[in-house]
């Protein structure tokens, strides 16, 4: 059992800290059926990850709902665990970047790293790093 719940805030649904918890903590895995992108169902495309060359995740399990935040305070692995990146309080919700992408991952495989509008959306994260419209993939070191 993971640390973490689904819950409510002013926006849907979202994945909280179910306990306080430090950097490091395995708090959700993105689970379901993977698919070419080409067969993610429309009603999915906002919510499918690439988890490898054209094979995308649609995700069934609770960390579908870990919203997006321009300073957020998880990541994902490369096994599809979300981890904290630093502590986190009991009742906090749980993010990670939608769009951060490293260098080194897209130079590898730059046919994996297209932008679909259909994911663009103006963010409320409110963070002082907030970037206000995600519309195309951040690239960091």
């Amino acid at each position: 059992m993971y640390p973490a719940l689904v819950s409510k805030n002013s926006y849907g649904l979202c994945l909280i800290a179910s306990a306080r918890l430090e950097t490091g903590i395995v708090v959700a895995r993105f689970e379901g059926i993977t698919v070419e992108y080409k067969d993610v169902p429309e009603s999915e495309i906002r919510h499918a990850l690439l988890i490898e060359k054209n094979q995308w995740l649609i995700c069934d399990g609770p960390a579908r709902y870990i919203n997006h935040s321009c300073d957020p305070n998880c990541r994902i692995t490369s096994g599809r665990d979300v981890v904290t990146t630093g502590k986190v309080e009991d009742g906090e919700e749980l993010t990670i970047s939608y769009n951060l992408i490293s260098n080194k991952e897209y130079q590898e495989n730059p046919e994996c790293y297209f932008w679909d509008d259909r994911w663009s959306f103006v963010c409320r994260c409110n963070s002082g790093k907030c970037r206000k419209n995600i519309n195309g993939y951040k690239f960091i070191d």
